[in-house]
């Protein structure tokens, strides 16, 4: 899902931010250049979720956002996602706050880890 619109522009700002890094850290090769469209997935995601601020995703977003990939159909194949898809679309989440945190634009809530 290429395509989806997202219009929080803290969002967008992040999204363009992001691909920028992807690139820079060579990640923009083969599959590796579905990372930027992934992220924007889940910023769609998010927005529909009435989440305004990265600051606010939790895991339970999460798990919610993993659920919805198990759950979403396939667009081109028909059928669900693949496995192999639904972990591009992690680690992409994974890529994301890694860069979040590096550039500070994330900050773990201490509070909670025991």
């Amino acid at each position: 899902m290429k395509l989806l619109p997202v219009y929080n522009r803290k969002f967008l700002i992040l999204h363009k931010e992001f691909e920028m890094f992807v690139k820079t850290m060579g990640y923009n090769r083969g599959k590796r250049c579905l990372y930027p469209d992934c992220v924007n997935e889940f910023m769609f995601f998010l927005e529909n979720r009435g989440i305004k601020n990265i600051c606010n995703v939790t895991a339970t977003e999460i798990i919610a956002y993993q659920l919805y990939l198990s759950e979403r159909p396939n667009q081109i194949h028909g059928g669900g996602l693949s496995d192999s898809y639904i972990k591009t679309h992690l680690f992409s989440l994974r890529l994301f706050f890694d860069y979040l945190l590096a550039y500070d634009h994330y900050r773990l809530n201490t509070t909670l880890i025991h």
